[in-house]
Order: C-alpha cells, then structure tokens, then sequence
C-alpha cells in the first residue's frame, strides 16, 4: 500500500488528503555504468522523488 501510495503522489510538492499531508520532494540522481577512467564522459542524470505522508496531528504537534 505505501509504495502504491507514494508512487501516485511523485511530482505534487503538496498534497491534503482528510488527515494526511503528503509531501513529495524531487531529487536529481547521477549514475555511472563504465569503468572510472572514462566516468565523466558518460554521466548521466534521473529525476527521483522522496515522498513524506504524515497525519496532520502530528504536524500541528510539531509547530507547538
């Protein structure tokens, strides 16, 4: 449920959903697949989300 979740909510900063507060945070990953010497020639970038869901009790908690 929660990898279901999360992967509907990749691009939204924002998202109220009744209790919850969901937060979707996008992050920039580089990978390389050929050997060290010639790394740099290679790069490449892919976009990745972190995605928060926090009930909204606990966020009005936190601001306290």
């Amino acid at each position: 449920f929660d990898e279901k979740v999360k992967e509907t909510f990749k691009g939204p900063p924002k998202t109220l959903i009744g209790k919850f507060l969901v937060t979707s945070e996008e992050k920039e990953r580089r990978t390389y697949n050929i050997p060290e010497e010639v790394k740099a020639q290679y790069e490449s970038k892919e976009i990745s989300y972190r995605v928060f869901i926090q009930k909204l009790d606990e966020i009005k908690q936190e601001e306290k």
